[in-house]
């Protein structure tokens, strides 16, 4: 379950139950949804997660430190 905010769009992808921070019924309901979905949403994260590395991680903030020297 991760926050509906925006600045979470990429870590979660489609792949998380997000829930509006602000109300606790909200957390509850995305709780009891992950819990109902634990299968689906376990293999969809692996593979999500599987699109980031340190070494793509390292790449891009070597070629943003470039652009600014």
């Amino acid at each position: 379950v991760a926050s509906s905010h925006a600045s979470l769009d990429e870590a979660s992808g489609e792949v998380a139950v997000r829930a509006d921070p602000e109300r606790p019924d909200a957390i509850a309901d995305g709780i009891r949804e992950a819990l109902a979905r634990h299968d689906e949403l376990a293999a969809a994260g692996l593979e999500h997660a599987a699109r980031f590395s340190w070494r793509s991680t390292a790449g891009t903030m070597l070629a943003a430190l470039e652009e600014r020297a």
